[in-house]
């Protein structure tokens, strides 16, 4: 990934300086008396970088670029990780950074981190994509392989049972010459190779009811841009984000529901249609699509009531919205499945939706803008919803043997 990045950076005008440290690599690139910084560091098993170690780094590498006469300057740390949470941990003083965790090849980027730098994200986006097609492509090859393999074994054991079975040599060598006509015309070992490769590409294709609901998001907010502004609390409550008082005095308890398709700026939906996409998508794969809008909507709902019920009871008026609290309960729903699941399920584990939890549940209550009572409600009800409904996978093998 180092390789495709670097060739990725340097295709866009980015020159690299090498560190006296072998995991850190610094591009940057001129533009109007500015520049623009990009430290890439190799957060190995093994490597080990303090939170004062990288704050020294980040402050070493913008005096050198003072020195040579920069005045306006951005930085944007690229961290690659094996471990999530100790890369994060060290790396949560200094620059903007974003991890990309090797383990799931995925970019993360936190609510309190930019969206974009120049372009970048496209770019880090691109070289994970090849990265998840080229695992992809090997994993399909190693299978076609091995199942190939498995077929000239059984080949040769029947050819050794048949001339077992035969009186001489020559009946022997006609057994060997059948064994091998049968593995070169038997079409079995690659048909079978094929048919897995082509499942594992329509297993990793995006599902139905998710990828719908982003897009339902998106259009929403778009038909709310149009109309006015998103970032207007007044204009949001007009038409549709959650209200207290509407609620209690004119029991317009239809917002539950709008609120949830409802966000504030472009970066609000951003973060949240992205954590959706992907962690949406694994969950709709493993319980199925009707489960996976029971999850969606109890979910939200049951944040937005958990909201409604602390922020009723408040002196200031607050104004919420947002698709929060049923994206909490996907990834509570998720950490649920993952646990009958033995900890794994495709390119998540138990550990990784854990510590995206804590994450961001600390993030939000760093933070007074963040209605974390929605946060919470749509994880208990996520994982309430999942504990009922999904019985594990011999479970839903059984039931689907029984139905046929």
């Amino acid at each position: 990934m180092l390789k495709k990045l670097d060739a990725k950076l340097r295709a866009e005008g980015y020159n690299r300086i090498t560190s006296n440290i072998p995991e850190i690599g610094i591009y940057y690139k001129s533009s109007d008396g500015g520049v623009r910084i990009i430290p890439v560091v190799d957060y190995h098993f093994g490597f080990h970088f303090s939170g004062n170690q990288y704050q020294n780094l980040i402050n070493q590498i913008r005096n050198l670029f003072v020195k040579k006469g920069y005045e306006q300057i951005e930085m944007l740390s690229l961290i690659l990780a094996w471990d999530v949470h100790d890369a994060g941990m060290m790396s949560q003083y200094g620059c903007p950074r974003w991890i990309i965790d090797v383990n799931a090849v995925q970019l993360l980027i936190y609510e309190d981190q930019p969206i974009d730098f120049h372009g970048l994200s496209g770019l880090v986006n691109d070289v994970i994509e090849e990265e998840t097609q080229a695992a992809r492509k090997k994993a399909a090859d190693e299978t076609e392989k091995k199942d190939i393999e498995e077929a000239v074994q059984r080949a040769a054991l029947k050819a050794r049972n048949m001339a077992e079975n035969k009186d001489g040599t020559e009946a022997a060598k006609e057994a060997v010459k059948e064994a091998v006509k049968n593995v070169l015309t038997e079409p079995a070992a690659v048909d079978k190779a094929k048919t897995k490769a082509a499942i594992a590409t329509l297993f990793h294709k995006k599902a139905v009811i998710n990828t719908l609901i982003v897009l339902i998001n998106i259009i929403a907010f778009m038909v709310l841009e149009i109309g006015g502004s998103t970032t207007d609390a007044a204009y949001m409550v007009e038409k549709g984000a959650m209200f207290a008082p509407y609620v209690l005095d004119k029991h317009e308890y239809y917002r539950f529901i709008t609120s949830m398709f409802m966000h504030f700026g472009i970066g609000h939906l951003t973060n949240n249609m992205l954590i959706l996409f992907f962690v949406g998508d694994n969950l709709e794969r493993a319980v199925g699509k009707l489960r996976y809008m029971a999850v969606y909507f109890i979910s939200g709902i049951g944040g937005g009531v958990l909201s409604f019920l602390f922020n009723s009871g408040r002196d200031e008026l607050v104004v919420s919205a947002g698709a929060s609290g049923a994206i909490f309960g996907i990834i509570g729903a998720m950490l649920y499945v993952l646990i009958v699941n033995k900890g794994r399920l495709e390119d998540l584990t138990a550990r990784r939706v854990g510590l995206l939890i804590f994450f961001s549940l600390y993030y939000g209550l760093s933070s007074s803008v963040i209605d974390n009572w929605a946060h919470i409600g749509g994880l208990i009800a996520g994982g309430a919803v999942a504990f009922i409904l999904y019985k594990g996978p011999k479970a839903e093998a059984r039931d689907t043997e029984n139905k046929d």
